[in-house]
């Protein structure tokens, strides 16, 4: 299934699917974190 993460960062809210954070920057999100607010 997919889950999304709403991450605050840069000032901005990040609305994710689970399933690209790996394709992200690590300088525009940190994974961990994005991890610790999926549902």
């Amino acid at each position: 299934h997919s889950s999304t993460a709403i991450i605050r960062g840069g000032g901005q809210f990040f609305l994710l699917n689970i399933t690209h954070i790996e394709e992200l920057p690590l300088r525009t999100i940190n994974r961990s974190l994005a991890l610790a607010f999926i549902n």
